[in-house]
């Protein structure tokens, strides 16, 4: 018996994402279906439109259709840039430690002081809970997630010593926190760079 080579592709969940696709094409009406695939409707003798309802029931139809794709494509949407995270993660480079460190570092370049005192690892890895300590802390979590490698929240967490809802939460303020403290965006705009990491979306279309 022959061994065949394992393929080093990975799907990374695209597989999910077209059959989902699919499925919409399936469930979805003659009209929404050829708006999808790009080709003309085809009624069938017995469909809905022609047979039942009248030519506002298939308006209404249409309509609440045409809804639940633009809210299905909004969740897919979604999907699809978590799965590009992921990918991005897991084929970088760049560690937790790295990301951490050179966040540090910006923080120094663009004059970022707490007390006069610059910020450093230790600072941030420390039990401060002050939020003048949070704040930084909170975007070098946030960082580490978006952009090291192997950076899941529990790895992130143990890294800063927190538990991995610190880090989750950190996530959900993050838009917040940049908003309070432009120069903490300005250091994790400048770590993205300096790493040549793609900025993560909480990055984009701030002041």
């Amino acid at each position: 018996m022959i061994d065949r080579p394992r393929s080093t592709i990975v799907d990374c969940g695209y597989r999910e994402a077209a059959d989902r696709r699919e499925r919409l094409v399936a469930n979805a009406s003659p009209a929404v279906r050829a708006r999808i695939l790009g080709t003309r409707p085809a009624y069938g003798a017995n469909s809905e439109g022609t047979a039942t309802g009248g030519a506002q029931g298939e308006v209404d139809r249409l309509q609440r259709e045409i809804r639940e794709l633009a809210l299905e494509q909004k969740t897919m949407q979604g999907e699809l840039e978590e799965l590009r995270r992921q990918q991005a993660r897991a084929l970088s480079p760049r560690g937790i430690a790295d990301v951490a460190r050179r966040f540090v570092a910006e923080l120094a370049h663009v004059g970022y002081r707490i007390q006069d005192d610059p910020v450093t690892l230790a600072d941030l890895q420390s039990a401060r809970r002050a939020q003048a300590w949070c704040r930084p802390r909170m975007v070098a979590m946030w960082l580490c997630t978006s952009i090291a490698r192997e950076g899941s929240t529990p790895r992130v967490g143990r890294f800063f010593a927190r538990d991995h809802t610190t880090v989750l939460h950190a996530r959900q303020q993050i838009g917040r926190v940049l908003k309070q403290a432009p120069e903490l965006r300005i250091a994790a705009l400048a770590t993205c760079a300096a790493l040549g990491a793609e900025p993560p979306a909480g990055l984009h279309g701030q002041p």
